[in-house]
């Protein structure tokens, strides 16, 4: 008889024929599981759907904003003589306080040309005007000003807008010359000290354009929630490629400078489900490796030495993510690191981790199934020294201020997922299982610390998975391992990889057959958790439907079905 919760076994497939199945099969498996996008179809979702309609640490962005009184908008400028839309990658909100919010745009004309269409203002400077109402008509403006584009920055734009009240919806938009941009709709976070009666989000990860639609996006934004919180794989740097498998194309090269990774950016913003999705609500975005390239380890690509060119192509990366996120973050500047914190009141406390720039080289260069002399070092480290420091004070802060719910943004799976199979470990050396030393550190600051209720968002693996954080054997917090917007489970070993998962008690879901997101919603009491999961990710009108819901209870360690 399964457990509570378990996944039902595959016929044919028992744990004694798990422990001895081939050696062989391990290496597909475990290269199938970090989803490296072979161009291998992702299997049929298995569901019959139904169609639904406190600061951050780091410094601010330099404001760029002019105010302007708020009872009219301000003068729109006359845009240089622009003649197309210049708004063509939609607006975005993100990195919410209670008096503030980051307002983003980048100037495009047209996506898929190299200078993005600006023509005569393509190295130019260009003043941008915004406003923010209370009503979408704009007749009650509450903020407006006048914000430079810089051509430095790829004609992006982060207005710091201040002084706005706590825990309130508004809504924002940019204009230029004859050009007005869609409306968004952002909002405020609670008061540090309030308690409110709820907080949700939608929380996503990992959308290759070439390998599915955006549908997932759509229903996302129908939806709605207080943030969407976006924990990487933003873009996919590799070259254009899956003939067989690709729903869409976008430019062949690979992205390698700051050219080409800014024109992968506009291929992918010129989404109109994506865009609707940003601009639904304020989002908190960090990024994951192929942002930059696919299993890089700090200044390490995922094959080869540190170099110049690995350096040079890093910050190329980091300087146009920034330029496409509404991040409460300066400029780069050849500077990486986006760790932060976002408050909800007393009720949820953000943390968000860079689990990519300070990471020490992965073990066993890389391989995947095998232990190797070094894994358990104790100085490797996911987050790097300083991080791991800053982390701490989080988790004390959270403590002392009596939050209720400490969330991690995550990139890479925390909770422990090795297996046994044919008599030998399985180990994702990209994951959190590749930093044991690190992880134990991590947990046992949270149980040290004394947190109330420690929870997990991550990406990158391409499949659902709900699973508990254990410490020595106990549960010391839960995690969620959200699926992808589009990015498929690649090969053909799923049904092994849920079944390794199934032999572990404190893994309670383990799912790569389908794409989506998750919707977390945050009580005084409760978290809950619903898996939301499209029919079929190549299909722009797919359904939606929610396969799995989980939930913990405040001060009870331990996911539960819903």
């Amino acid at each position: 008889m399964n457990r509570p919760g378990a996944l039902p076994r595959p016929d044919g497939l028992s744990r004694r024929r798990l422990l001895v199945v081939a050696p062989a099969a391990l290496a597909g498996l475990l290269a199938a599981c970090r989803g490296r996008s072979d161009g291998a179809a992702a299997p049929p979702d298995r569901t019959d759907a139904t169609r639904t309609t406190q600061a951050p640490t780091l410094s601010r962005a330099p404001t760029t904003t002019r105010p302007a009184p708020p009872v009219a908008a301000a003068v729109t400028p006359d845009g240089g003589g622009i003649g197309r839309d210049p708004f063509r990658l939609g607006v975005a909100s993100g990195d919410p306080l209670p008096d503030s919010v980051i307002l983003w745009t980048r100037l495009n004309c047209e996506p898929t040309a190299p200078d993005g269409g600006l023509g005569p203002l393509a190295d130019r400077d260009v003043q941008v005007a915004w406003d923010v109402a209370e009503d979408t008509g704009f007749t009650r403006i509450v903020a407006s000003g006048l914000a430079t584009a810089a051509a430095r920055d790829g004609h992006s734009l982060h207005v710091d807008v201040t002084g706005l009240p706590a825990d309130r919806w508004f809504h924002y938009r940019f204009r230029l010359g004859r050009f007005t941009s869609r409306t968004g709709r952002t909002r405020t976070t609670p008061a540090a000290d309030a308690r409110p009666d709820r907080f949700v989000a939608a929380v996503a990860a990992c959308q290759h354009f070439e390998l599915g639609t955006y549908v997932a996006h759509r229903h996302l934004a129908a939806e709605g929630a207080d943030l969407v919180i976006f924990l990487g794989d933003f873009i996919y740097e590799g070259p254009a490629g899956f003939a067989d498998t690709r729903v869409r194309a976008h430019p062949t090269a690979e992205a390698l400078d700051l050219e080409s990774y800014r024109l992968r950016y506009a291929w992918y913003r010129r989404d109109e489900d994506l865009q609707a999705a940003q601009a639904c609500a304020p989002w908190a975005v960090i990024w994951d490796d192929h942002e930059v390239a696919n299993n890089y380890a700090g200044e390490r690509p995922s094959e080869g030495e540190p170099s110049p060119a690995f350096a040079a192509r890093r910050a190329a990366a980091y300087q146009a993510w920034w330029e496409n996120q509404p991040v409460r973050l300066a400029r780069p500047d050849g500077v990486h690191g986006i760790e932060r914190e976002l408050s909800w009141g007393r009720l949820a406390r953000l943390v968000l981790l860079d689990g990519r720039s300070h990471r020490s080289p992965q073990a066993c260069e890389g391989r995947v199934g095998t232990g190797c002399d070094g894994l358990e070092d104790e100085d490797r480290t996911m987050l790097g020294k300083a991080q791991e420091d800053w982390v701490d004070r989080r988790f004390a802060a959270s403590v002392a201020d009596g939050v209720t719910w400490t969330v991690l943004g995550n990139q890479t799976t925390l909770a422990d997922l090795t297996f046994p199979l044919a008599v030998v470990p399985s180990t994702l050396f990209d994951q959190w299982d590749g930093y044991p030393a690190a992880r134990r550190r991590l947990l046992t600051a949270a149980r040290n610390r004394g947190v109330r209720n420690l929870v997990a968002l991550t990406g990158d693996l391409h499949c659902s998975v709900a699973a508990d954080l254990e410490l020595g054997g106990d549960a010391v917090g839960s995690e969620l391992v959200v699926s992808s917007i589009s990015s498929p489970f690649a090969g053909n070993k799923g049904d092994l990889f849920e079944l390794g998962l199934s032999v572990l008690d404190h893994v309670k879901l383990a799912d790569t057959s389908r794409r989506g997101y998750v919707r977390a919603e945050f009580v005084a009491d409760e978290a809950r958790f619903v898996f939301r999961h499209v029919l079929d990710v190549r299909d722009p009108d797919s359904a939606i439907a929610s396969t799995s819901s989980w939930r913990l209870t405040d001060g009870r360690h331990g996911l539960r079905k819903a």
